[in-house]
């Protein structure tokens, strides 16, 4: 019986990185959707206490009128902020940090070609060095 020869495909450094920047893509958007949905619940949770609390210990009393205002404004602005949340996590999240990550990549790359420059030119001056010195020894 012949054997089946069995190979696995070698993946690039390459190849590596990009699934390993990906994970991290796909984490950080998991981890932000996941802070949300904590944020909605305690939205749900804060807010449904201050009703209750408004319909049974505030409603046809002197402080009615306060309490509900107070009770409405907070809702209101926390849905405002709420849906910000969400705008951020579902929308521009990613786009800002494929910008920065964008940035932060080209400043990279830019610091690798001085840095190439620089050792280049180190190494003319080094070889210039070197030269004068069998000059002068020969001299």
């Amino acid at each position: 019986m012949a054997e089946e020869n069995i190979t696995t495909p070698v993946k690039t450094e390459a190849e590596i990185a990009a699934e390993q920047e990906n994970e991290k893509k796909l984490y950080n958007k998991a981890r932000n959707r996941a802070a949300f949905r904590i944020h909605l619940m305690i939205f749900i949770l804060v807010n449904a206490l201050f009703w209750v609390i408004w319909y049974f210990v505030f409603r046809g009393t002197e402080a009615n009128d306060v309490f509900f205002k107070a009770v409405l404004f907070v809702t209101i602005a926390w849905l405002i902020i709420l849906i910000g949340h969400n705008v951020f996590v579902r929308m521009f999240n990613s786009t800002i940090v494929e910008k920065e990550l964008k940035k932060i990549k080209k400043q990279i790359e830019e610091n690798e070609k001085e840095l190439q420059r620089l050792k280049a030119v180190a190494e003319q001056k080094k070889a210039e060095l070197l030269r004068k010195q069998q000059e002068n020894t020969e001299n």
